[in-house]
């Protein structure tokens, strides 16, 4: 079970980064953007400078609770809590405007909705493995 939550923590925060990059040098123009379309450009644009700071810092926090999982487990939680926090409150305010409701496809709403998902069990398992009082460790 350790294998797989570490699995998993590394994974969800994998995912965060790659998206962040993505979306932070089509941001800044660099070219070979040919998968983001024109309402997804806007969108991206009309986003204040701070949502970015904020995303970058929730990505920050999973890959930090990745590292911190094996061994401290309690910081692992605390910082992985935050970071989830920050994701789904700005997940929240996208979700909730009208262009957001009409750019975004039934698959990416699916996969959204699996995110937060795959936070709360890491939410679980982080406070179960620190509970545990034990320092899962290298393997």
């Amino acid at each position: 079970m350790l294998r797989v939550i570490t699995g998993l923590l590394w994974f969800r925060a994998c995912w965060a980064f790659g998206l962040f990059l993505f979306f932070m040098a089509y941001r800044a123009g660099m070219p070979g953007f040919g998968l983001v379309g024109e309402s997804l450009a806007a969108f991206v644009h009309a986003r204040p400078n701070t949502f970015f700071a904020l995303w970058g810092l929730y990505v920050a926090g999973y890959l930090l609770a990745a590292i911190l999982f094996r061994q401290r487990p309690w910081m692992a939680l605390g910082v992985y809590l935050l970071a989830a926090l920050i994701d789904f409150a700005l997940w929240l305010s996208m979700s909730l405007s009208v262009e957001y409701q009409y750019l975004i496809e039934g698959w990416a709403r699916a996969l959204d909705g699996a995110f937060n998902a795959i936070d709360l069990i890491l939410v679980g398992a982080l406070l179960a493995f620190a509970l545990r009082g034990v320092k899962p460790g290298p393997d």
